[in-house]
C-alpha cells in the first residue's frame, strides 16, 4: 500500500476496527430552574434511564448527569420549563 493512500486511512480501519462514534449526552445550562434556587425535577422524571439525579446542596436539590447512562434520547430537553438543558 502505497503512502498516499495509507494515509486516507485510519490505523482503526486498517485494523478492521470501527471507529468510535461520538455519543449524544445531554448537558444543564445554567439557566436551570434548580440551579438558580428554584424547585424543579421534571427532567428527572421523565428519564427512563435515571441518567438525571437530583442531590441535595442547600436548599434546593442540584441536577448531576451521569454521561455513562444519558442515552441522548432528549426526553428530558421536552419537559424542561426554562429550556435549559441541550444534547451534545
Amino acid at each position: 500500500m502505497t503512502a498516499s493512500i495509507r494515509g486516507s486511512f485510519s490505523r482503526r480501519a486498517l485494523l478492521g476496527l470501527k471507529e468510535p462514534r461520538a455519543r449524544a449526552v445531554a448537558r444543564i445550562e445554567s439557566t436551570c430552574l434548580a440551579l438558580n434556587q428554584v424547585m424543579c425535577e421534571s427532567c428527572a422524571d421523565v428519564c427512563e434511564t435515571r441518567a438525571i439525579r437530583f442531590v441535595q446542596r442547600g436548599f434546593v436539590k442540584r441536577p448531576f448527569i451521569d454521561a455513562d447512562r444519558c442515552t441522548g434520547c432528549a426526553e428530558c430537553v421536552s419537559v424542561c420549563p426554562a429550556s435549559s438543558i441541550a444534547i451534545e
